[in-house]
């Protein structure tokens, strides 16, 4: 597995091969569902001895992806073909999964069905593998063709479209026609022989649309003139048809204008009160001048029946329509809203592992409740909730779809393009998010729910961490032998293993004793800063008066409750504190966030311990804060000793309807209090029950201890956090979780961080090399690590017993790779501080899919192993074992240049092409039309185990990175301010520069345009001298300017150029870069603000 073969056509002689050009392709895919090969065809006699390595090679690259009955063959072409090549036929041996699956009755390529055949082969009884040949490709396929591979199962038989009736059943299993019949619906043992585990039998019968109800009433509440902004319709239910329950005798659906541009449709039951997510939005409404980019229908179909629609108001395009589908579904423990889509290209949902970044509408159903799972494994819902989707429409316009729910929730695709939602409380609250651009999407995203914050320049740097140190001594030792070895480090974290007994607000005064020393001198003489974990719950059986957090907290009455009369353990310890079981050896009580007073007690613990243990911190790490529980409902936990009997676990009721709802989603776990604590808990004194606020238990601790790390330290400081919803970017940033060691995993934390990005939460990276594991594969490391590089939060973890991991572990070859990756990272760290900057202001994410910035160009909508940083820098990591060069695209409608030579690599893009990739360092393009900012003079760094951090650079002058476009020109911008304030935009505390390139003839002239201020404690009053460009990179100079002497450099406007000499370059005519460096252009920033510089570079 995991490699592709060409053979060829069968012939008379291998002259009538050679001739005929017809190739077969074979595909044998890996356990990740992966596979290359390699294709030389030529004339059969040429010789090419003196220049294999040449760019004139015939020499054919195909990489294979696979993910749920879908391939992408990516095949690229070094040199020039001696005849065009034909694919024949493409025979895949993909494994398929549930030996169940039906086979399939329709392949297409590229979207065309094709003929084919198909076949079994039995496995070990619990998969099978299926065998796809497509054949008579000829007169379609060439082999320089990126192909699409599809097959279905369900296009003959009808089975597309089914809304489910009975989600609750396997495909329907179990569900009887009496049954489904009550619920209006219908049920389909036809084809059952055909049905997937997931087509629905019982399913909607669009004729009666049973759950229906009839619009009656309309109010209008209109701005300050004639527009209405807000309109509320009544609706009666017409018929008695139920899926659980009773359903609402009457609705209101609430239509409101955003002047966001975004649209809230709000549907409630007026006559019972229901529980609303108590987080802060920004509901702005519009005005009568503010524009209306989208319009809703609120109406009754020719039968009488509720339909919603929503439209973009220009052009009238339908984005969203309940009349095909029907569905609408109001029960206490089940709401359900479908809906039909004008697109299938859907992305978003969290937090998941996904197997593409693009959702197939498969019938796949994807859940959101906050969980403490691992990374592994697909359909499962983890540690983050994030109800968001994005959509690309034909039209090439894109816009979103976000619900607002805290309870336990999904998103099903139905084919072929339909969405079902379905939520178990709460209301059906929905933001439609007009767009066009995929990148307004999420500036209006995260309008509404909260820009991110700007982290710390420092924690941009590289992170050090392992669960499993168990020593002082082993942290410094580690530490100590990544600065020998010159692998840059800017914070380094203290796990769970740090603590004494597990129990946070301690540090083990025996194995770790010494420890704020170590912190005070790593922050003293490396500028190395630190972060430890810390885990939200609070051990219960410390001795009174030995462990404040539990006495203060039990004094002030902060601790998640039992209902009245329900809690179990009253007798014993006098209150109704509900308790729990996670990593001390001992019972837990869980801080109540959600009040106030917890809120308070929170931060003051931090506070406190931060005063009493003289333990200092630059950022806090929150880990289990889904809230995780260990051993909910069973016999024991799994860390429960033993020996220690009797056994105890926290037990719920399971006869309580919150904890065996009707309709538990497709979650993972027997029960909806699975790993962790009970439904029918209670939150702020009784004002919310666990059931309905548990995945918004984590943003509620990260709200206070942000709090508390800014009242600490007076600065912006570093929150992390596991457990994430809508909104939290605003608070801090996360990691992927609890990750293995595999090629897989590694592919999956890039589409998990282009996801955060759409979700509002830029800062985000996961465990470098894999958490879980004990052995470490040093090439995975080393490419994971090149990967990682590129993270906005870069940091290697692994887990308790794992082997070292860290970047000086490996042997000194491995060490060095993965320290020049780094030297690449640092280099660039002012353009990635100036992406998250306008991360904060704008809202577009610093790492990207590659669609975001090319909506144009389709390939780039199934491009899921590449990613952008910010507009100008295109990242091709090499995600395959034992390999040095990789497959990349690159997107049509730009020029591209190679980041390391300057080499122009494509005119205009469109193309795939094969990438080298040696042992230290990934592909990276540069796009044409941009000025990226870099820190000077880096060169030292390179090559020598120099040790050096964010601190070290900077004060060390600019350069610019300069890609002109075909038509010479070229755009940036460089932020700018101390790094870490709480308040950047106070007057005097940043400066934004506008950078612009242009080339006239033989010179290039470079403008620097800026606004605010930025000044610090030297330079008071006045005017002073920062920053200083001190060198610059040209790609894309025109050939005939491109050779010549470049010493001639100008500087006029607000700046001086202060060098003595003449800048020194190298130009290299043929590639049309020049190299300049000894430049000393500084630009005069005045407290008054403003100014504009322009420097001229001529030969």
């Amino acid at each position: 597995g995991g490699y592709s073969l060409f053979t060829a056509a069968p012939t008379t002689s291998t002259r009538d091969q050679v001739e005929s050009g017809r190739l077969q392709l074979l595909v044998a895919m890996s356990a990740d569902e992966t596979s290359q090969g390699e294709l030389f065809w030529d004339d059969g006699e040429s010789d090419y001895s003196d220049r294999l390595d040449g760019p004139n090679v015939p020499l054919f690259h195909v990489t294979v992806n696979c993910a749920k009955r879908r391939c992408i063959v990516s095949p690229t072409q070094d040199g020039i073909p001696s005849q065009p090549k034909l694919l024949e036929s493409v025979t895949i041996l993909a494994p398929v999964g549930n030996p169940d699956d039906p086979p399939p009755r329709e392949l297409l390529i590229n979207g065309r069905p094709v003929e084919f055949r198909y076949a079994w082969i039995d496995g070990d009884g619990r998969s099978r593998q299926g065998v796809v040949m497509a054949t008579n490709l000829t007169a379609a396929l060439r082999l320089n063709q990126r192909l699409e591979i599809e097959w279905r199962s369900d296009r003959r038989y009808g089975l597309s479209g089914r809304i489910d009736c009975a989600p609750e059943a396997w495909a329907g299993e179990g569900i009887g026609v009496d049954e489904c019949s009550r619920r209006g619906c219908r049920l389909d043992d036809t084809h059952r022989d055909h049905l997937s585990g997931w087509v629905p039998r019982c399913y909607l019968d669009a004729s009666t649309r049973p759950n229906s109800y009839r619009v009656h009433t309309s109010a209008t509440r209109s701005a300050a003139s004639s527009r209405s902004v807000r309109t509320v319709y009544g609706a009666n239910r017409v018929d008695n048809m139920r899926h659980y329950a009773p359903g609402a005798d009457r609705l209101e659906i609430g239509v409101h204008q955003l002047r966001s541009g975004a649209l809230r449709i709000k549907i409630t039951n007026p006559d019972v009160p229901r529980y609303e997510v108590p987080i802060s939005l920004n509901l702005t409404e519009a005005s009568d001048s503010s524009p209306l980019p989208l319009t809703a229908s609120v109406r009754n179909d020719a039968n009488g029946r509720l339909v919603v629609s929503v439209s973009r108001t220009v052009g009238s395009q339908v984005i969203w329509d309940t009349a095909p589908t029907g569905g609408l579904v109001y029960e206490d423990q089940f709401l359900q809203l479908a809906a039909a889509l004008p697109t299938s290209v859907v992305y978003g949902l969290g937090e998941h592992t996904h197997p593409n970044l693009r959702h197939r509408f498969d019938y796949a159903t994807w859940p959101m409740f906050s969980r403490d799972q691992p990374v592994g494994g697909m359909y499962g819902n983890f540690y983050g909730v994030h109800p968001l989707l994005i959509a690309r429409d034909a039209e090439g316009g894109s816009f979103g779809i976000f619900f607002l729910n805290s309870n336990a929730q999904e998103v099903q695709f139905v084919p072929e393009s339909a969405m079902v939602y379905r939520t178990i409380g709460g209301i059906l609250d929905v933001y439609f998010l007009p767009g066009p651009t995929i990148g307004q999407v999420v500036s209006q995203y995260t309008e509404l729910v909260g820009r991110p914050s700007l982290p710390p320049v420092w924690s941009l740097g590289y992170h050090l961490c392992r669960y499993g140190y168990n020593s002082l001594a082993t942290m410094a030792a580690t530490v100590q032998r990544n600065i020998d070895s010159g692998v840059p480090i800017d914070v380094q974290y203290a796990d769970i293993d740090h603590f004494e007994g597990n129990r946070i607000f301690t540090y083990d005064r025996r194995n770790f004793d010494g420890l704020p020393r170590l912190v005070e001198q790593m922050r003293s003489q490396w500028s190395i800063r630190f972060v430890y974990l810390l885990d939200p719950t609070v051990v219960s059986n410390a001795t009174r008066g030995t462990y404040p957090a539990y006495d203060t907290g039990l004094e002030l009455d902060v601790f998640v409750k039992w209902p009245l009369g329900a809690s179990p353990d009253r007798d014993i310890y006098g209150n109704d504190n509900l308790l729990g079981y996670a990593w001390p050896q001992g019972r837990v009580v869980f801080p109540d966030y959600f009040s106030t007073r917890a809120q308070d007690y929170w931060v003051a613990a931090i506070v406190n311990y931060t005063r009493d243990s003289g333990l200092t911190f630059d950022g806090l790490w929150l880990d289990m804060n889904e809230p995780a529980n260990f051993g909910t409902n069973e016999e024991r936990p799994w860390n429960w000793p033993e020996h220690a009997r009797p056994y105890w676990s926290l037990k719920c009721n399971l006869s309580d309807k919150l904890e065996t709802p009707p309709y538990k989603t497709k979650m993972w776990g027997p029960w909806i209090s699975d790993k962790t604590i009970c439904m029918n808990a209670l939150h702020n004194d009784g004002k919310y029950r666990h059931y309905d606020v548990h995945s918004l238990y984590g943003k509620m601790q990260s709200i206070a201890t942000d709090r508390a790390v800014k009242q600490i330290t007076g600065k912006r400081g570093l929150v992390i956090t596991r457990a994430t919803f809508p909104g939290d970017g605003q608070f801090g940033g996360t990691w992927l979780g609890d990750n293995g060691k595999s090629w897989t995993h590694l592919r999956d934390s890039i589409i998990g961080m282009v996801e955060h990005g759409f979700f509002g939460i830029p800062f985000v990276g996961a465990d470098i090399c894999g958490y879980f594991g004990d052995s470490v594969d040093r090439d995975l490391c080393l490419r994971w690590s090149q990967a990682g590089s590129w993270y906005p939060f870069s940091r290697s973890h692994n887990g308790l017993n794992g082997a070292p991991q860290d970047p000086a572990a490996f042997d000194p070859g491995t060490t060095a790779a993965i320290r020049e990756s780094l030297v690449d990272r640092y280099r660039l760290l002012p353009y990635l501080y100036t992406q998250m900057r306008a991360a904060q202001t704008e809202g577009p994410p610093p790492v990207r899919a590659l669609f975001q910035d090319y909506p144009n160009d389709p390939v780039t909508l199934d491009i899921d192993t590449q990613f952008m940083w910010g507009p100008g820098l295109l990242l091709i990591p090499n995600l395959q074992p034992h390999t040095v060069t990789t497959t990349g695209y690159l997107p049509a409608g730009t020029n591209w240049f190679d980041y390391y030579t300057g080499d122009l690599i494509s005119e205009s893009g469109g193309t795939a092409s094969r990438f080298s990739t040696p042992r230290d360092r990934i592909a990276i393009g540069l796009a044409g039309g941009h000025v990226i900012a870099a820190y000077s003079g880096m060169a030292e760094f390179y090559g020598a185990a120099k040790f050096f951090n964010t601190n070290w650079l900077r004060n060390r002058g600019i350069e610019l990175i300069v890609s002109l476009s075909r038509n010479g020109r070229a755009n940036g911008q460089l932020f700018i301010d101390d790094g870490e304030s709480i308040n950047p935009d106070r007057p005097g505390g940043s400066l934004l520069i506008r950078l612009s390139a242009s080339a006239q003839g033989r010179s290039v002239e470079l403008t620097a345009q800026w606004s605010g201020s930025y000044s610090t404690e030297q330079h008071q009053g006045g005017s002073y001298i920062l920053p200083e460009i001190r060198s610059v990179v040209l790609n894309g100079v025109p050939t005939e300017a491109a050779g010549g002497d470049w010493t001639r450099l100008t500087a006029t406007g607000d700046c001086r150029n202060s060098g003595e000499n003449a800048p020194q370059f190298v130009a290299d005519q043929r590639r049309g870069t020049v190299r300049l460096w000894g430049v000393s252009v500084a630009l005069a920033v005045s407290q008054g603000g403003g100014g504009r510089c322009t420097v001229r570079l001529s030969n």
